[in-house]
């Protein structure tokens, strides 16, 4: 037997070897066994630049779209208001890093059934409630689906399905997305420290920083005033015209909180009901405002334009009904 037909035995030998290894590979692969180290997101990824749409399912919060637009993102439930850049940051991260680090074997029609129970029903266990995310590019069409499940240990890593492989996995490098309509309002609304303010006008009645540092102390109704200003929240965004057009009778509460730097905001506060209150927040300025100021004004009334904010209900309360008299009736001498 000659070499030149020995050594093309061998080659020959090597190739369907080879063929049968990337056989077993692919096989491996399509079965979704291979495919740890590879990145979750990688059609979102292929086409990040072409992202537009990112919709997301929870057990709790239901659906909510986002949807990018001149390259800012907006959260289409929340009365297309501006969506929280801390969380469109880790979902971004998210995207980028997260790739398939275990695999298990478990019954994925049930696990993901455990994924999207409800979390106050009594089959579903809390630890693994899940979050559909599905990314869509300018044509709509879907870049990927992925069912993300609970934290693993306090961890960035998350249980995971999706939808081509048939297991379970573990992901990575998921940071702090979450599918919850508040992870995704920016938060607070305001933040004016008591510090700051130099003014307060409740209707005829106007308080100066003079007379703010002598009643402060004594006034609790004041107190809650100035701790309501200092961090005040919301729990949901609505148009205000509709508000308006929807419910003429609604006489709003007028509030002015000036600070020492000539910025004034200026509220106008809704009572739907003894648990419902909405806001409406206005930009101005003093005659003679800080240089600052108008730019200010200028960059960040856009972020209240337009738009009337579900209170939390104490807080509504607080600036619903407070009145210059009630400052003083709670009013405490020493």
């Amino acid at each position: 037997m000659s070499k030149k037909y020995l050594l093309g035995a061998g080659i020959g030998v090597f190739v369907v070897l080879l063929l049968a290894v990337f056989s077993v590979w692919f096989a491996r692969l399509k079965a979704g066994e291979n495919v740890l180290g590879h990145y979750v997101f990688q059609n979102t990824q292929d086409n990040i630049q072409q992202l537009r749409h990112i919709r997301m399912i929870t057990p709790k919060t239901g659906e909510i779209n986002i949807f990018a637009k001149d390259g800012v993102w907006y959260f289409k439930e929340a009365a297309d208001y501006f969506v929280n850049t801390g969380q469109l940051s880790d979902f971004y991260y998210m995207v980028n890093n997260a790739i398939f680090t275990t695999v298990s074997k478990a019954d994925k029609a049930e696990y993901e059934k455990n994924l999207l129970l409800a979390a106050d029903t009594d089959e579903g266990d809390e630890q693994f409630q899940g979050t559909v995310v599905e990314t869509y590019d300018a044509e709509e069409k879907l870049l990927d689906r992925v069912i993300i499940g609970s934290g693993i240990n306090g961890g960035e890593n998350r249980y995971a399905r999706i939808e081509k492989y048939p297991y379970v996995y573990t992901i990575s490098s998921v940071r702090g997305f979450s599918g919850e309509a508040s992870a995704w309002i920016p938060f607070p609304l305001l933040e004016i420290p008591a510090g700051v303010i130099s003014r307060i006008t409740l209707g005829k009645t106007v308080l100066s920083m003079e007379a703010l540092e002598i009643y402060l102390p004594r006034s609790l109704n004041l107190q809650k005033l100035i701790g309501t200003l200092a961090f005040l929240e919301y729990e949901g965004i609505a148009y205000q015209k509709e508000l308006e057009k929807d419910f003429p009778e609604l006489v709003p509460h007028h509030l002015e909180i000036e600070t020492k730097v000539g910025l004034i905001y200026a509220f106008d506060i809704y009572k739907m009901d003894e648990e419902s209150y909405f806001l409406s927040v206005k930009l101005k300025s003093t005659r003679i405002p800080k240089k600052e100021v108008p730019s200010f004004i200028k960059e960040n009334q856009k972020y209240f334009a337009g738009w009337v904010f579900s209170l939390n209900q104490n807080q509504g309360r607080i600036l619903y009904e407070i009145q210059a008299k009630d400052l003083f009736d709670s009013f405490k001498f020493y």
